[in-house]
């Protein structure tokens, strides 16, 4: 049996409304949150705004004023309202392998956001998720009130102040921030002159093992591949047949690109596996160790082919179809 509890904590007209669901299993409780933000009048249907830089279609939310930036991927608003920007993640302290006090990039990251948007007008934008499950709101930014100016997520993509970070729903502006944030790190800008935010090699997993539960991205070339029943596992080597092998510890515990199928939200967006096979790919997502290191992924965005066995895919394919 469940309970809805509508909780109405909204402090203004089109704010934030919270809905909490709790379902007893036995002896235990299990809590979700759903959230939604109301869009602007008039509005709903997923469009491109008029005179702005998003170059996706979304929902045209409501204008609001930031007053407090509390780190480099989030805003909080005059109304109270946290909003998470969708798409992306900006450095945190929990980047680095060990405990730290402060972490260099994560205060450059909130700096870089707070000088563009801090005590100015923001227009909110939605893809199909307006909310996560800590309770905030998740929305693209655009500056100024009537939505006709600037795209944050794209500005911090384009300086290398945040990295695109793919949720397991469909983000029509995914490809956008893609394609901005591999010209950003082809040019090291911002995160990407960092040694902490080097794409790793797949060749060194035992190293990758030490970047437990920070989000990644880790290059190699598809060794081996399995299929079993709704589950798919890469294995990758860190080098192309032509290179070097890895080490013996790579090579007993190689790192893994992990998605089931059955439970892939974007599922229209998974690349072919059968189409991988010695494809040179770069992965993204948070790290885990199960049977040696591993990415475990919900949706294409997630799992770039950089090259297939005598194809330069990057050389032939547009940003839009680079999977």
């Amino acid at each position: 049996m469940g309970i809805c509890e509508r909780v109405d904590i909204s402090r203004h007209r089109g704010g934030l409304v919270r809905c909490v669901f709790v379902l007893g299993l036995g002896l235990g409780l299990v809590t979700t949150q759903a959230v939604a933000v109301s869009p602007a009048h008039g509005e709903g249907a997923p469009a491109a705004i008029a005179g702005s830089q998003l170059p996706c279609q979304v929902e045209a939310g409501p204008s609001r004023a930031v007053a407090r930036v509390p780190d480099g991927h989030s805003v909080i608003l005059d109304d109270g309202v946290e909003v998470r920007l969708a798409g992306v993640l900006a450095a945190t302290p929990s980047d680095a392998a060990i405990p730290v006090d402060a972490w260099p990039p994560a205060v450059a990251s909130r700096q870089a956001l707070s000088e563009l948007v801090a005590g100015r007008s923001v227009t909110l934008a939605f893809g199909p998720t307006r909310g996560d499950r800590h309770g905030r709101a998740v929305a693209h930014l655009l500056l100024g009130a009537s939505g006709g100016s600037e795209w944050v997520q794209g500005r911090l993509v384009d300086d290398g102040m945040a990295r695109v970070a793919p949720r397991p729903v469909d983000d029509p502006c995914l490809s956008a921030l893609l394609g901005r944030e591999r010209a950003a790190r082809q040019a090291k800008k911002g995160l990407w002159s960092h040694a902490g935010y080097q794409i790793r090699p797949a060749r060194r997993p035992d190293e990758i093992e030490r970047y437990r539960f920070t989000f990644q991205l880790v290059e190699g070339t598809v060794a081996k591949m399995r299929t079993l029943r709704s589950l798919t596992v890469l294995e990758l080597s860190g080098e192309p047949a032509a290179a070097s092998g890895g080490d013996a510890s790579g090579a007993r515990r190689p790192f893994r690109v992990v998605w089931r199928r059955a439970g892939a939200r974007a599922a229209k967006t998974m690349p072919d596996s059968t189409a991988l096979a010695g494809a040179r790919v770069v992965v993204r997502g948070w790290i885990d160790v199960r049977n040696g290191p591993e990415i475990e992924i919900s949706t294409g965005e997630q799992l770039e082919v950089l090259s297939r066995p005598g194809i330069d895919v990057q050389a032939t394919d547009d940003v839009a179809g680079r999977r």
